[in-house]
Order: C-alpha cells, then sequence, then structure tokens
C-alpha cells in the first residue's frame, strides 16, 4: 500500500512559510520558504519538522548581535578576567574579549565560549593537566628508564611476517630468510637469521624473555 505524501506547503515553521517543494537531492526532499525577514531559502524537510530550520538564518544573527551587545568587561570565568572587548574579528560575527589568565597570559576568546564555560583559561590548565598525565604515565609506566608500554607496543602496518620483531628478506635469487631482532633502551639486539619463520619466532619469544620480561615484571635484575 503505498503511503501518502506528507505536504508541508502552506504550514509554517518557526519564521518560516512553507511555500513549494522543490528538487530533492540525493537524501531527502527539499522546500521553497519564505521567511518573516522577507528573504527566501531552501530547508529540509526534516529539519523543518524538527525545529532544526527555523528561519533563513537571521535568528541565528539577532541572537549573535544580542550576544555582541553583552558587556562582559570586569566579568571573571575561571581563570580568566575579562579586560576588553577584543578588535580581532570571528568568522561567525562573534565578539571576542581580551582577557588576563591567572596565569599571566592574556587570549582572546569568544564570548560564547566564556559564557557556556567552554574556555576558562588561556590554555595553561589543559597544558598543566598534560604535564601531570605525562607524570603520571611516567611513573607508572617506566622501569629503570625504561618504558613498558613501548614493550607492549603492537607490530608496525608494514610488518609482512605477521610477527612482531621479525621480517622478511629476501636475496637477489628469491630465497627468503627471516631476521629477529629485539630493541630495549635505544639498544637494538640482532637474535639471528633463520630459514624458517617459525624459528625466528622463536628466536623472538626468547629475546623477549631475556630483554623485556624483566621491566614487564618490575625485576631489579635489569639487563644492562
Amino acid at each position: 500500500m503505498k503511503r501518502d505524501t506528507i505536504d508541508l506547503i502552506g504550514h509554517q515553521y518557526g519564521r518560516l512559510t512553507v511555500l513549494k517543494e522543490v528538487e530533492r537531492n540525493k537524501y531527502a526532499r527539499r522546500f521553497l520558504c519564505r521567511c518573516e525577514c522577507g528573504k527566501e531559502t531552501v530547508a529540509y524537510m526534516s529539519n523543518l519538522r524538527t525545529g532544526h530550520k527555523k528561519s533563513c538564518g537571521c535568528l541565528r544573527d539577532e541572537r549573535v548581535s544580542q550576544a555582541n551587545q553583552r558587556d562582559l568587561t570586569g566579568r571573571r570565568f575561571g581563570s580568566l578576567k575579562v579586560i576588553k572587548r577584543s578588535e580581532k574579528k570571528s568568522k561567525s560575527g562573534k565578539a571576542n574579549w581580551t582577557c588576563h589568565c591567572d596565569c599571566g597570559n592574556t587570549a582572546d576568546v569568544l564570548s560564547d565560549r566564556l559564557l557556556n564555560g567552554t574556555t576558562s583559561s588561556c590554555g595553561c590548565r589543559r597544558a598543566a593537566r598534560g604535564r601531570e598525565l605525562a607524570a603520571d604515565t611516567n611513573t607508572r609506566y617506566r622501569v629503570d628508564g625504561v618504558m613498558t608500554t613501548k614493550l607492549k607496543q603492537k607490530m608496525r602496518s608494514d610488518n609482512r611476517t605477521g610477527v612482531k620483531g621479525v621480517v622478511a628478506n629476501v636475496n637477489k635469487k628469491g630465497k627468503v630468510k627471516y631476521v629477529a631482532s629485539i630493541t630495549v633502551k635505544g639498544q637494538y639486539y640482532y637474535l639471528g637469521r633463520f630459514n624458517s619463520l617459525e624459528d625466528a619466532v622463536a628466536a623472538r619469544k626468547k629475546g623477549e624473555e631475556l630483554y623485556h620480561d624483566p621491566y614487564l615484571n618490575g625485576s631489579d635484575d635489569k639487563i644492562k
């Protein structure tokens, strides 16, 4: 049974009155609408019915204009104290405010980012948090100068053997040899060249037990 086509012509959505349906794009139906300000705009049916589209854009501009009229001078937002309105223009038309941060830096911040709490510092808080996380990571995962997380890293995407630390070399005659190696504390250890992948994998496994396991297990008996 064919479903009845929804007709929006003559309906009003916010400031928009639907005039007629226009050519749909690949995904959805579209309608030509006239805004209360006099401008015409094309809107998707779904955006009209859900309220995502209420004007030609003038409503957004009015809201931006109203927000820009608010004087934020002297107000505090987190670590930022507003000094003055900045002469720097934003692409969206929103006002920028020059702020002094408690750390001593100054920064230009959009009014809405101050008002909704998105920005509360010049960036120093984020940087400080990053340093704290880095220090915590070093404390938790560094053993005798070795980052244990690196020992557990996955193999490189260009590895063709499917085994970390084992590469396949093809000589001029087309014969394949498998080279096993391991690196710890910046030191490269050659574990051997083998005719079979299985032997190379076994050598790599022994290398991990010898060079990696002492760090992963937290032993004081480290390989120097």
